[in-house]
């Protein structure tokens, strides 16, 4: 017979009819036994392998002494520790009974009050950390506060890690190059976990990065779920900030290379103060990021839809090819319409455009 819980390989051992009585020559009915998953879940919650045992027999046999439970489950077994545990855990009750009988109190019951305790426990636990975190947020790193990232695996944890655990907003400057296999998830998190939980996320994209085809359906995720997006022609570095607390630095002086392979983790207020200065004056510079025409239309506009559409992707930094393949015209017609937009804004650069619309509230 199988033992629940037992370890792989374990020997199976016999077990008492209900009253604990051994009868030789009769088959004794297995304990049920559950699935290891199972198993891990009730240890998770303070049951262990074998307190579970007792009370799984206790629950399918009926109440019993103690020395009806070492029938049933082995006379070599001290079973008062186990007992006592699960009587303290509300498992079981003692009945006032010579000599001591027990039984299991139902599962419905036993399981809920070990995750209403599992759940205090863990209340308790996150009000203590976050004291803890505080009284160490007030204490001075050896050899200075900021730190150097150069494991690419260490980097995408620490940044997700900072990403989950933003309270209020996140501001980020976008711009190549990119690594292929961590810009989705990336995007993924911010879409399904960050923005739901009404987490502001503000970013100013470099015109190379809205330019990108393989970038655009992650832009348009983004919007769509409630990012605040804006671009200008150029921004000066990689940068993520977390609720002013931390940031996120590239070291690489030049920034066109493949890939970036070592980053500034920056906890320094000064530091932190500073880049969020520099995000805030290109924010207050940059033009929002339209990708489409319904984000275009505004009112008073003497243009067709057609040219509004151009216009948001002018304005949001879009070569004439990359707009030619968003629009699915060719890339003569869109420098057609991008002199038509210009002549009626009364601008001579594409960015001037982009100024002139949004002031008119056309973007």
């Amino acid at each position: 017979m199988t033992v629940p819980f037992a370890a792989p390989g374990a020997a199976p051992r016999s077990e008492a009819p209900h009253n604990g009585t051994p009868q030789d020559g009769q088959p004794v009915p297995a304990q049920p036994v559950l699935a290891p998953e199972d198993c891990v879940v009730l240890d998770a919650l303070g049951l262990p392998p074998h307190e579970a045992n007792v009370y799984l027999a206790l629950l399918t046999g009926g109440p019993a002494s103690r020395l009806e439970l070492q029938a049933r489950l082995g006379r070599h077994l001290d079973l008062t520790a186990s007992l006592a545990s699960l009587a303290g855990s509300g498992l079981i009750r003692r009945r006032p009974e010579h000599p001591a009988r027990y039984e299991a109190l139902p599962p419905e019951i036993a399981i809920d009050g070990m995750l209403i305790e599992r759940a205090a426990e863990f209340n308790r636990l996150r009000e203590a950390a976050a004291r803890v975190k505080a009284q160490l947020g007030m204490l001075e790193r050896p050899g200075g506060q900021d730190e150097v990232v150069r494991d690419r695996d260490e980097l995408d944890r620490r940044y997700l890690q900072l990403q989950r655990t933003a309270q209020r907003e996140i501001r980020a400057f976008d711009r190549p190059p990119y690594r292929a296999r961590t810009a989705p998830l990336y995007n993924r998190v911010e879409v399904e976990e960050i923005l739901p939980k009404g987490i502001g996320y503000r970013v100013v994209y470099d015109t190379r990065a809205v330019d990108s085809p393989d970038r655009l359906p992650d832009l348009l995720a983004g919007i769509a779920a409630g990012e605040q997006a804006r671009v200008l022609p150029e921004v000066p570095t990689k940068l993520f900030l977390f609720d002013d607390r931390t940031a996120l630095v590239p070291l690489a002086r030049e920034m066109d290379h493949a890939t970036i392979d070592e980053w500034v983790v920056v906890h320094t207020p000064g530091l932190l103060k500073a880049l969020g200065a520099l995000f805030e004056a290109y924010w207050e510079r940059a033009l929002p990021l339209r990708l489409d025409e319904r984000a275009a239309a505004g009112p008073a506009q003497p243009l067709s839809a057609r040219n509004r559409q151009i216009l948001a992707l002018v304005a949001s930094g879009l070569t004439d090819e990359a707009i030619a393949r968003q629009v699915r015209i060719s890339r003569s017609t869109v420098q057609r319409h991008v002199r038509e937009l210009m002549d009626v804004l009364g601008a001579r650069t594409r960015f001037q455009a982009g100024v002139q619309a949004s002031r008119r509230g056309w973007l």
